[in-house]
């Protein structure tokens, strides 16, 4: 069974709308491994299509060195035919090779810009981190596999490249992040690594969205910025969202981390995955509908709406349409859209081990 060690939380840091809270957790060892982009800048590491005609939803790795090489969920590969992120944390043996299940985050291109993929200076943001830890227990229950939602991940892409006015020729999660590098940059700045964390909780407003827990503090140390520049990506976007975190909220959020009901799937390579998943009793599945720039836009969920609303990017002036209503109305005119929203309790967390114990594991929240 696995367990995690006790957590402890180090002073927060705060930018903008996004708070993270250091953690430290003695593990009683270290399993030897190089962090994926650590591997793949030293050649240690070549990950490449299937084959010359390419898969969108799997890619070719082989690890040459003699370390396990990490590559967590979210991580982003640039290159290839199109550009894609890896759907679970995924620990490759030493010398061996694997095909491992990812998710295409550049839908506008399928076509060779190199022959083998280059690591990114940031990982997925939790938005679609969140998308891929759902979609992947839902395959993994039904087949096994860790197979994602890709419409749903393309749907979030365009659906935040337009609330930040990103354009993308090839509709890239990358040009979203360059399109707001001087704010991603101010958080990059101010949200340095903490000396002797190994993991990290982040809250954008007053929710937690997220932790991630690894067994080195130097393995956290490299891989901060890229992981705490993703989580800013979704900060930018909700910068209204100032609201103050609670320590009950980050007590809460790391104990049910720490004391979850793990259980164990199958892995994809080395290691030993484990899955924890808890529904959000408001989820709503109800189709819905927007006008924005004289454009209607849509099918969304009830909770994209209500998060759009929070953020500023439609206003309750917004016409809103679902089946069921008689006509397009003002969201002021519509009572879910008017009042505040439930708060969304679903708690979705994964972690992977060798010989028992954690290596990395992380949550993504509300």
């Amino acid at each position: 069974m696995l367990k995690i060690p006790t957590i402890e939380r180090m002073p927060r840091q705060q930018h903008g709308s996004m708070t993270v809270v250091p953690l430290k957790a003695d593990f009683p060892g270290q399993a030897n491994y190089l962090l994926g982009s650590e591997a793949m800048s030293k050649g240690l590491v070549h990950v490449q299509e299937v084959n010359q005609q390419g898969s969108v939803s799997t890619l070719h790795v082989e690890n040459v060195s003699p370390s396990f090489v990490l590559f967590i969920d979210g991580d982003q590969l640039i290159g290839a035919k199109q550009n894609r992120v890896s759907n679970t944390t995924v620990l490759l043996a030493p010398q061996s090779s694997s095909t491992i299940p990812v998710s295409c985050v550049e839908q506008g291109r399928w076509g060779y810009k190199s022959a083998q993929f280059q690591p990114s200076p940031e990982a997925a943001p939790p938005s679609i981190r969140k998308i891929l830890r759902k979609s992947t227990m839902d395959s993994i229950r039904e087949n096994g596999e860790h197979g994602a939602d890709q419409g749903a991940v393309w749907n979030e892409i365009s659906r935040k490249q337009q609330s930040l006015s990103a354009h993308s020729e090839t509709q890239a999660m990358s040009d979203t992040y360059q399109h707001v590098e001087q704010e991603l940059n101010a958080y990059q700045s101010n949200l340095k690594y903490t000396p002797g964390a190994n993991g990290f909780l982040v809250a954008i407003g007053s929710r937690v969205v997220g932790l991630d827990l690894f067994d080195s503090a130097q393995i956290c140390e490299q891989i901060w910025d890229r992981v705490v520049r993703g989580f800013s990506l979704d900060a930018v976007e909700c910068k209204q969202q100032l609201a103050e975190l609670r320590e009950q909220d980050v007590e809460e959020a790391v104990g049910r981390f720490r004391f979850a009901s793990w259980q164990r799937v199958p892995a994809v390579a080395a290691g030993e995955t484990y899955r924890v998943e808890i529904e959000s009793s408001s989820s709503d599945e109800t189709p819905w509908h927007y006008a924005s720039n004289g454009e209607l836009q849509g099918p969304v969920s009830i909770e994209v709406i209500q998060q759009m609303l929070a953020q500023g990017s439609i206003d309750l002036s917004t016409r809103v349409w679902t089946p069921g209503m008689p006509k397009w109305s003002p969201a002021a005119m519509v009572p879910q859209l008017a009042s505040p929203p439930q708060v969304d309790d679903s708690f979705m967390a994964s972690a992977l081990a060798l010989d028992g114990q954690l290596v990395h594991g992380s949550a993504m929240l509300n």
